[in-house]
């Protein structure tokens, strides 16, 4: 079969595009392997008291990415050696909505005893070879006290069937306050506004050792849920990483409590 011009012309075109747009869908190959391995954004080890009532436990977690392709796909294994031997993997974390990808480990439920202080070596290594690593140092602490309680400036309780709720009505209180209890040993504290649904931060502010922040308008709207969390830190450097080899966070340890708050509003 003969074509024209115009038509070799539109099949040539269809066809660039085509390559196109399979080099778009795939990672190109130096977003992997030994010459670009995944970027690491933070790594930490850290004593967690969630508040729930139980002791402290053992925490490791990561987070990275993968320029040009999706880490649970390119990254082959994510794993942790603590101090004096042992070495764990650790699993990978759906959340869609940030740009990084997370490993997280509870290492007292798989059998680490105590707190053991030392260089915790993460290590990360994709599909095509590339390796990197990060370490965090973990000093001699038992852990600290969640804050006791939690307020919102505004909230209204409301028994149900299943328990307390409380409501909040923008209209009376747009920028609610929010405060806590003091917790000893505790050098900073961070507020968050989490999207009860997704999960994710919609508002997050490092405060020092304040006890009591007053929200921005805008952050809450009407007719949706959310948790409100205070976590607390033993170490004003709770997030930050020095340049390779990505010593990190020099907090030990941490805490943390929330209040889930339903605002009022049609979609409820």
């Amino acid at each position: 079969m003969r074509m024209n011009v115009k038509a070799r012309m539109r099949w040539m075109v269809l066809g660039a595009l085509v390559v196109i747009g399979i080099g778009l869908a795939a990672p190109s190959a130096w977003a992997l392997g030994p010459g670009a391995p995944p970027v690491i954004q933070w790594a930490t080890v850290e004593v967690v008291n969630t508040g729930a009532g139980g002791a402290p436990q053992l925490w490791a977690g990561i987070a990275l990415e993968v320029p040009g392709g999706d880490v649970p796909v390119y990254v082959q294994s994510v794993t942790v050696t603590i101090p004096g031997g042992g070495t764990f993997t650790l699993p990978f974390v759906v959340d869609d909505l940030y740009p990084w990808r997370e490993y997280n480990l509870n290492l007292t439920t798989v059998g680490v005893v105590g707190f053991p202080s030392g260089t915790y070596t993460f290590t990360v290594t994709d599909t095509a070879g590339g390796v990197n690593t990060a370490i965090d140092d973990l000093g001699p602490t038992a852990g600290l006290p969640a804050p006791s309680w939690i307020s919102v400036s505004g909230l209204v309780p409301v028994p149900t069937s299943a328990g307390m709720v409380y409501l909040l009505n923008l209209s009376a209180t747009p920028t609610p306050t929010v405060s806590w209890a003091s917790v000893p040993g505790a050098a900073t504290h961070r507020l968050r506004v989490r999207d009860a649904l997704n999960n994710v931060d919609l508002f997050s502010r490092y405060i020092g050792s304040n006890t009591s922040l007053t929200l921005p308008s805008g952050v809450m709207v009407p007719g949706r849920r959310y948790v409100i969390r205070v976590d607390a830190y033993d170490h004003p450097n709770e997030g930050n990483c020095s340049t390779p080899p990505y010593t990190c966070q020099d907090a030990n340890a941490r805490s943390r409590t929330w209040i889930n708050v339903m605002t009022q509003g049609p979609e409820i």
